[in-house]
């Protein structure tokens, strides 16, 4: 091989880019990089090669992580008295189960969490949030005062736990779990919850002869120590990662709705989206797209990755500022959506500066005062003169 064909000068990502396509793309940095250097060589091609690999957009949203999961425990301050701080976590699949005239098919629980004492509230899957509030109202207000924090992991749905409950009627059964539960000693605390709350252990029989005991200091003790192993252990499988306010961030798509029919084929990653706002230490608000505008914009840390952008690109434009509100501008209207009875259900839209994966089906209401519907409607106008007439049997 001649010695010129090896020597090159070469810089910018266009000529990177051409010379990896000239070698059949690339599988990643170092396998690209063999296929270059057995050609070509220029000083720096490590780093070029590195660097131009790091930041391919579709990459970025289709590979999965290797590293470790990003966020360390965030440990929830000890409170300082029973029910200050509670936590949330619903029970679904059940089998529906009636009791007093109310079906139920989900199961409510709260646990205090510096007592461990928990409340079982049979519900349903799909509570609304005045339902909830009120579910919340009176179990735990009218009889513990307002807490100061509520906890809850809005995107798991744990697998129910309560297998030994009969299954049609689970209900009738909860207040005996409850009482069994929180008759049992915890091993955070070293104590049962209902010792932790009330000072002594309720018995099923009735014994007036003794009283009760101070809460056991030692609890608050065995607390500490309980947080402390459970953060040590977390943070051995999680990275400390943070973003600032304005830094571009993918979203891990595995708790949204798949764009495409099969979840294999999609992509793993969504956005970029712009970090508006930091949550405490381990969540971020984002600026989410028209095709995102549906859900809580707020997301922990450990389903964001820092997206890298490659030099000379600019980020994809965000919403503009119109009589005081944000809007987002469309691209085009590609197609009128009808279903078989000739009901309009909607325009598919691309927005500006996104792609296919960001489309979404607006209302006529949306859209009918913008310059892209009569753009539409022209062509719609051009394209029904154009199709031939068919001419019907007699």
């Amino acid at each position: 091989m001649a010695l010129e064909s090896l020597l090159i000068l070469c810089s910018g990502g266009s000529k990177i880019r051409t010379l990896i396509r000239q070698n059949g793309d690339y599988f990643g940095v170092k396998k690209t990089i063999e296929a270059i250097k057995s050609k070509y060589y220029w000083h720096g091609l490590l780093a070029d090669v590195s660097n131009y690999v790091s930041t391919c957009d579709v990459c970025q949203r289709v590979k999965a992580r290797r590293h470790k999961e990003h966020g360390e425990l965030g440990t929830i301050p000890l409170p300082s008295k029973p029910f200050e701080t509670i936590t949330l976590d619903f029970i679904t699949g059940l089998l529906l189960s009636r009791s007093e005239g109310n079906t139920f098919n989900a199961l409510l629980v709260i646990v205090d969490i510096l007592t461990k004492f928990a409340l079982y509230i049979p519900c349903t899957k799909d509570v609304k949030a005045e339902g909830l509030g009120y579910l919340i109202f009176k179990n735990v207000i009218s009889l513990f005062g307002m807490p100061a924090n509520l906890v809850t992991d809005r995107d798991r749905a744990p697998e129910p736990n309560y297998r030994a409950l009969p299954k049609d009627d689970w209900v009738s059964w909860l207040p005996m779990a409850q009482f069994v539960y929180n008759q049992s000693q915890h091993s955070s605390t070293g104590e049962a919850p209902a010792v932790a709350l009330m000072g002594y252990k309720p018995e099923l029989q009735i014994n007036m002869s003794s009283k009760p005991p101070r809460l056991p200091l030692v609890i608050e003790a065995a607390e500490h120590k309980a947080r402390d192993d459970q953060k040590k252990y977390y943070d051995r499988n999680h990275l400390p990662v943070s973003f600032d306010v304005g830094d571009w961030v993918l979203l891990n798509g595995k708790n949204l709705k798949m764009v495409r029919p099969a979840r294999k084929l999609d992509h793993k990653y969504l956005g970029p989206f712009q970090v508006l706002e930091k949550w405490g230490s381990q969540a971020y608000k984002l600026k989410l797209t028209p095709a995102y505008n549906k859900i809580h914009p707020v997301f922990h840390v450990s389903l964001l990755e820092k997206y890298k952008q490659r030099e000379g690109k600019t980020p994809p434009p965000g919403p503009e500022l119109v009589d005081g509100e944000e809007e987002w501008l469309i691209d085009e209207i590609l197609e009128k959506k009808v279903n078989k009875n000739g009901k309009v259900l909607g325009y598919r839209v691309r927005w500006k500066g996104w792609g296919p994966s960001e489309d979404t089906l607006e209302p006529l209401e949306h859209i009918q005062d913008t310059e892209a519907f009569e753009i539409f409607q022209e062509k719609e106008a051009e394209r029904i003169a154009k199709a031939p007439t068919r001419k019907k049997r007699r």
